[in-house]
Parts: structure tokens; sequence; C-alpha cells
């Protein structure tokens, strides 16, 4: 936080997602339920949420979703509110009403800004077709517990 004085540096980064590397990723199997449920619930539109969760010695532990208000149709979900800062937002999910689970150009943007770790399950819903990527776009694995 170079050019901020340290007091509110040092506050800025206990509320700001750290960007180290994760090594584990773990999804709760509430979660990947919830995931399934709203996305079948809400096509052919797309659905986007926040993901929460803890980041500790390279392994994140995912183990909420935070639903806030979106638009949505059937090419695009974004967020038409935004959360206070929270430093358990580690990332995001949304669907896609097709089969592909790989992000676009817009995706790959919104990684950029909210959190370490961005799911996307394409239709038709299944953990099969949940694919999990890091904030640069890159594709990681995942696994539920």
């Amino acid at each position: 936080m170079k050019g901020l004085p340290k007091k509110i540096a040092d506050y800025l980064s206990t509320l700001l997602p750290k960007r180290q590397p994760i090594t584990d990723v773990i999804i709760k199997k509430e979660v990947v339920r919830e995931i399934i449920d709203f996305a079948k619930e809400n096509h052919p539109r797309e659905f986007v949420s926040l993901l929460q969760g803890k980041v500790g010695r390279g392994r994140l532990v995912i183990d909420n979703m935070i639903f806030q208000k979106y638009a949505s149709n059937f090419n695009s979900a974004t967020m038409t509110f935004n959360l206070p800062m929270l430093n358990d937002v580690v990332g995001s999910v949304h669907s896609h009403p097709g089969p592909g689970n790989t992000p676009s150009r817009a995706d790959l943007k919104f990684f950029d800004r909210k959190g370490l770790v961005h799911l996307i399950i394409a239709y038709p819903y299944r953990i099969e077709t949940m694919a999990g990527y890091d904030f640069e776009g890159n594709r990681i694995d995942f696994r539920v517990e």
C-alpha cells in the first residue's frame, strides 16, 4: 500500500483480500448444493454471487455465499449493489446458461477486482460443469468436502 500513511495502509491491508498463492481450494458441500440449486432456479438467466471463506497457509476454504441484488439476462449477470468492504469475501460464482464454463472478457475484468477464486457453473448445472479460476483467469482445481 505504497503512498498511504502506515496506519491507514495497515488498516486497509486487514480489509482487502490478499493476493497470495493458493495451493488448495476446498468448497463445502452445502455451498456446492446452493450453487447448483440457485443456477437451476435462475435458468436460463445467469446469476452472480460472492463467495465467503477463509485463507490460511495457502489453503482456501469456501464456506458460504453472499447473496445480493444483481441484474441478469441470458448473456450476463451484473452486481447492482456494492457490499461494504468485508475481509472474508474470497471470490465469486456465476452461471453460464450454455454448456461453456470458460470466462469471457467481462468475466476476466470482474475476476481481477473481486477476490482470489472464481467459479463458473455451466448448464446443466452439475459439479462436473463447474470450473474454478484464479483472479487472473487461470484454471484452478478445487475439491468438495
